[in-house]
């Protein structure tokens, strides 16, 4: 077991690639928030895309924004 950050908070979670749902739900971050790794937070990251987990790693949520008019 490694530690991550997602929204500054300390998450236990297992070395290697991990999908970033998983990270989502160990971070309690909801499933409608789009997730970055930082510092890259330009890039969202897909819900079925897998983040290779080596430990020490950031991430920070939002709420999506926009909408039709």
């Amino acid at each position: 077991m490694v530690t991550i950050y997602v929204n500054d908070e300390a998450v236990p979670i297992h070395r290697g690639r991990q999908t970033v749902a998983e990270i989502k739900a160990l971070g309690n971050v909801p499933a409608t928030d789009i997730l970055f790794q930082m510092p890259n937070y330009e890039v969202p990251l897909n819900d079925n895309d897998a983040v290779t987990i080596k430990g020490e790693e950031r991430f920070k949520s939002c709420a999506p924004s926009g909408g039709s008019s």
